[in-house]
């Protein structure tokens, strides 16, 4: 057994500040209330908790206890997690007024789901995997629904609880499955003792492999996506399409490594299908989408079927093809949903997200006009943004692997978004009936910027990126 001392809990030093952040907060609100206070406090241990996660410079990982591990990987993923939560606090300051009824509880609710993350991010075992994940995952329902009053919002947290909770009962009954066959709840021991295949590991990798397809929205398991992303406030749609699908890639990816049922033909078909089928079902839909939420929420099921050929080419190019294509969906989703935060009335986010909305954009803040259209250029995989970056290395690394006929059907789902994401970039220039300027603060204008400008940095100089 693994002997703790506090030398051996630096490395995971990141969740130790989140979390005590959470615990300081719960203290303080109980007799003092400031939105500003508290905003300012989410925005310090959450730059805290960045710095304490920068790699020491040992990739050689560092086993905290038999549930936690620390590699370079897992820090680079937390750095992830922790930007997206430091984006999404940073464009919630609308959101938290007396006209709606929210109150601060709303930062310690995302700073709780966020060390979920971390936790799950770090796991080498199914139990801290399983906390990571609910941790991850309950405090999101309370934030879907957090805008009292508003039917969507209710609805949408309703949706979340009743599919998330399938979701984790597929995967526990699935660990379950692979726990009669392994005798081990070790991420590490199921790649030695699940060598050889049985109807055991094939159904409960088929159990675990449908619950985190819920928590990725791959096809058939994406329904949910539209209605929780249009439904719940912007920020949380935002965390939502990044910070939470970026912890569950991180431990599909480790996965992959730790369930050689996967890899075994029948699975790797069942993958391609999912795959490409995410790919095409979900830019057709959002073809005909006039929300913007819903129209990134299908875009979501397309970049993370993307994203599993990627996870296919594992191991070989593409863990590090993952790597590159999740900073630069994040980077990109991130700026289109700060644009549409700023863009969303305070009483009802419906009135910023259709297309209406945005149509002569360029008229009312040539600045949102112009960053919102970069990040739905970077989304299509146009040259000399992220998203081209980002698709390339996937598609690199199907080559390797040899996936044809799925690096196809990505070529034919990448045409087919390119339209739907120029027109809907082509409506910012568009003349539009709304004069009215739009007012920005300091810290949301700041975010804003350095995401549009990284955009466009790892696109032209993808070379210092990559």
């Amino acid at each position: 057994m693994t002997t703790i001392t506090f030398a051996s809990l630096l490395p995971i030093a990141p969740i130790l500040v989140l979390s005590g952040a959470v615990v300081l907060l719960m203290l303080i609100l109980a007799f003092y209330r400031s939105h500003g206070f508290t905003l300012l406090f989410s925005l310090v241990f959450i730059v805290a908790a960045l710095v304490a996660s920068l790699p020491a410079g040992n990739s050689a990982p560092v086993e905290v206890t038999e549930l936690l591990v620390v590699s370079v990987s897992t820090q680079f993923y937390w750095a992830l997690i922790l930007l997206c939560t430091l984006v999404c606090v940073g464009i919630s300051h609308r959101y938290i007024v007396p006209a709606r009824g929210l109150r601060e509880e709303w930062y310690l609710l995302l700073l709780t789901s966020a060390c979920g993350g971390m936790v799950l991010v770090a796991s080498q075992h199914f139990v801290s995997l399983f906390i990571g994940l609910e941790l991850l995952s309950i405090p999101l329902y309370g934030l879907a629904a957090f805008s009292l009053g508003n039917g969507r919002s209710l609805e949408a947290g309703l949706k979340y609880l009743v599919l998330s909770g399938v979701a984790s009962a597929l995967l526990a009954f699935g660990a379950a499955l692979v726990y009669a066959e392994t005798g081990s709840l070790l991420l590490g021991e199921w790649a030695v003792r699940g060598a050889q295949e049985s109807s055991l590991l094939v159904l409960g990798g088929m159990l675990m492999l449908a619950g985190l397809g819920f928590k990725l929205s791959w096809l058939p398991f994406h329904t949910w996506t539209p209605d929780v992303y249009q439904g719940s406030p912007m920020p949380v749609s935002a965390f939502l399409a990044t910070a939470k699908k970026v912890a569950v890639a991180a431990i599909l990816v480790k996965l992959f490594e730790s369930l050689p049922v996967w890899r075994h033909e029948q699975f790797v078909t069942l993958l391609t299908v999912m795959a490409g089928a995410s790919i095409v079902v979900g830019n057709l839909l959002a073809i005909s989408q006039h929300s913007l939420k819903r129209l990134l929420a299908y875009s979501s099921v397309a970049h993370f079927g993307y994203l599993l050929i990627a996870m296919i080419a594992v191991p070989g190019q593409g863990a590090e093809a993952v790597w590159i294509y999740l900073v630069t969906y994040i980077v990109a989703t991130l700026a289109a949903f700060a644009v549409l935060s700023a863009l969303a009335d305070i009483q009802d986010d419906a009135k910023g997200d259709d297309f209406e909305a945005v149509r002569g954009l360029h008229q009312r803040s040539p600045f949102l006009a112009l960053v919102l259209a970069l990040s739905l250029i970077s989304l299509a995989g146009i040259p000399l943004t992220a998203g081209f970056i980002g698709k390339f290395a996937v598609f690199a690394a199907g080559v390797n692997a040899s996936e044809w006929v799925l690096l196809v059907v990505a070529v034919m789902g990448s045409a087919i978004g390119v339209f739907f994401y120029l027109r809907a970039a082509l409506m910012l220039y568009q003349r539009g009936d709304s004069v009215d300027v739009v007012k920005l603060a300091p810290i949301e204008g700041a975010l804003i910027g350095v995401l549009g400008v990284a955009t466009l940095v790892i696109g032209v100089w993808p070379g210092v990126f990559v």
